[in-house]
């Protein structure tokens, strides 16, 4: 799925290089003309607001339509073997809309552009399912393309390339229409997702960062509007008489764009804290042949740039479903060398005296009951109640931990019937911390980039 700024970038980067030099001297001219254009190739996107997004506007069949349009307009004007690389300067027939004269063939040239991009915006969606073919056909197709890897090294790389799959899938309307969560009602989303606000993961953030800067360098830098393009608008008209030419720096402009979008991530939007959330899912059982005394969660902590006493605010939270009590146990949060060397020495313990015996089940919980000891006399925090459902809260520096729900007691007799006893637990974890020396840094960083947006503006005053 393609971001609307980065639809936006490629159709501008593409359309710059496949336009001749011809015709960029005369979009440079036209700007408003060329920006028009490039408004089209997001133009499918509008069907969002009509509630069926990936539908009518994702089909072929009104890009195509433009851009033949585009093609016989322009054919009727000029002489067909110069559709590639024309030059508008030489057309004498025009019209005047609005005021605004402007050529026949440019017209004709401009709806075949932009039915080029709008064909271009429809590929680069064929890796989700659009309705391509409607109205004809109101199934959606989705396109996949996959490389073939064989785990055989070839040369430097690690693997080599077996050969290039690909197939189409295809679903119908309804069930299509359902994937896209702009699609449906707000009382759909909270079902389906379980929260109004959905969450929306950009994945490849960066590329699509990367793409949309190369944009601003090449083709939105060129194309601005000056003041003499401007000229008709009544509030350039005092500036224009002061101002002899504006003109941008390129590279500063474009070190600027970077400043401000890190700036933004790395401060306001994370923010000055985080929260970080896990949970784990398992059991406490014992048997004659069968041991295990816990339920952890590992996690580790750092501190932060300029930040040395960072602090983490810890809510640990174990649950016990079952009802029949075999068990007591303990919630305690622990160094996380610590733990695995008391999960080593269990084990150990557990090989050495197996629990068939009263004997080696007594000095079995005899080594198992001077582990927890010395566990528990270098715990960081720690809670007893031996309810169904503790909790522990805990404030810690940075570091490497473990959250661990423990058994102390089990049924001995059940043991030596042979009997297992199990109870089902659910263990989650919630970490808290300040990032303020970051989010600080951040702002600086969005700042500068404002500062250098200035600094990358020429402005010649007249005299």
């Amino acid at each position: 799925m393609t971001l609307f700024p980065t639809h936006l970038s490629l159709a501008g980067i593409f359309l710059w290089f496949i336009i001749p030099d011809s015709e960029k001297i005369i979009f440079k001219k036209r700007k408003l003309v060329f920006w028009i254009i490039l408004l089209f190739s997001v133009a499918p996107d509008l069907d969002i607001f009509l509630g069926i997004h990936r539908g009518l506007l994702h089909s072929l069949f009104p890009p195509l339509i433009i851009t033949i349009l585009g093609f016989y307009i322009y054919y009727r004007n000029v002489k067909s073997k110069d559709f590639f690389s024309s030059k508008f300067s030489v057309f004498a027939q025009r019209i005047t809309i609005k005021g605004y004269e402007i050529e026949i063939a440019l017209i004709g040239k401009s709806l075949y552009y932009i039915g080029t991009l709008w064909l271009l915006h429809i590929l680069l969606d064929l890796d989700y399912p659009i309705a391509i073919f409607y109205p004809l056909s109101d199934q959606l197709y989705q396109f996949n393309f996959t490389f073939l890897l064989k785990m055989i090294p070839w040369f430097f790389l690690p693997v080599s390339l077996a050969g290039i799959g690909f197939n189409i899938n295809s679903i119908s309307y309804m069930r299509g229409l359902s994937i896209f969560f702009i699609n449906l009602t707000p009382s759909e989303r909270e079902a389906i997702y379980g929260t109004a606000p959905v969450p929306f993961i950009i994945e490849d953030f960066f590329i699509h960062f990367l793409i949309f800067v190369i944009f601003i360098k090449i083709v939105a830098i060129p194309m601005i509007p000056t003041i003499k393009n401007l000229s008709s608008m009544k509030f350039c008209n005092y500036y224009r008489s002061k101002i002899s030419s504006i003109s941008f720096n390129g590279t500063a402009l474009s070190l600027a764009l970077i400043l401000i979008i890190s700036g933004v991530v790395i401060g306001p939007l994370t923010g000055n804290s985080t929260t970080e959330r896990n949970s784990v899912t398992g059991s406490f059982l014992i048997s004659n042949n069968k041991f295990a005394p816990s339920i952890a969660i590992s996690f580790e902590t750092t501190q932060y740039l300029l930040q040395p006493n960072t602090r983490y605010f810890v809510d640990g939270h174990l649950v016990i479903s079952s009802s029949n009590h075999s068990f007591e146990q303990v919630l305690l949060i622990t160094q996380t060398s610590d733990y695995n060397i008391f999960s080593t020495a269990v084990s150990s313990l557990f090989e050495k005296y197996p629990l068939n015996t009263s004997d080696n089940l007594l000095k079995f919980k005899e080594g198992y009951d001077s582990l927890l000891g010395t566990l528990y006399s270098n715990v960081l925090g720690i809670n007893l109640t031996n309810q169904n459902e503790t909790y522990l809260n805990e404030v810690l520096p940075a570091g490497s931990y473990v959250l661990a729900g423990i058994i102390e007691n089990w049924n001995n007799s059940e043991i030596l019937e042979g009997k297992l006893q199990v109870e089902q637990a659910f263990l989650e974890i919630k970490i808290e911390s300040s990032r303020l020396s970051l989010f600080l840094i951040g702002l600086f960083v969005f700042f500068t980039g404002i500062g250098l947006v200035f600094v990358s503006i020429r402005i010649i005053w007249k005299r």
